[in-house]
């Protein structure tokens, strides 16, 4: 059976308390947000619907995404770095080392 996650890392959900500031070669925004895990057709939740805090730093000069987040009390922090001048990015858990990869953006 196929898993819909609906992540921070991928899709922002998270669009109430939005802000932004921004610094040399960063712009940082925050948000709040509900997270939900369900069947791909959206009909069969998987788990309870959490809550999430993130911090978003987008550095274009280094060309890094970095986020932490704090979902119903646990932390996590994740990055991007892009891959050359292409929509793909080496992705990594900068909290419990549990995965790398690569992600394409289109």
């Amino acid at each position: 059976m196929k898993i819909r996650i609906i992540s921070t890392l991928l899709i922002v959900s998270i669009a109430a308390c939005s802000s932004a500031q921004q610094t040399t070669s960063a712009t940082i925004n925050y948000f709040y947000g509900e997270v939900k895990t369900t069947s791909v057709d959206g009909k069969i939740p998987y788990g309870p619907v959490k809550h999430s805090l993130v911090k978003r730093i987008v550095d274009k000069q280094n060309k890094t995404i970095t986020e932490f987040v704090n979902q119903d009390g646990k932390d996590f922090s994740t990055k991007l770095s892009q891959l050359e001048n292409s929509s793909v990015f080496s992705a990594e858990d900068l909290s419990t080392k549990s995965f790398t990869g690569k992600i394409t953006f289109t």
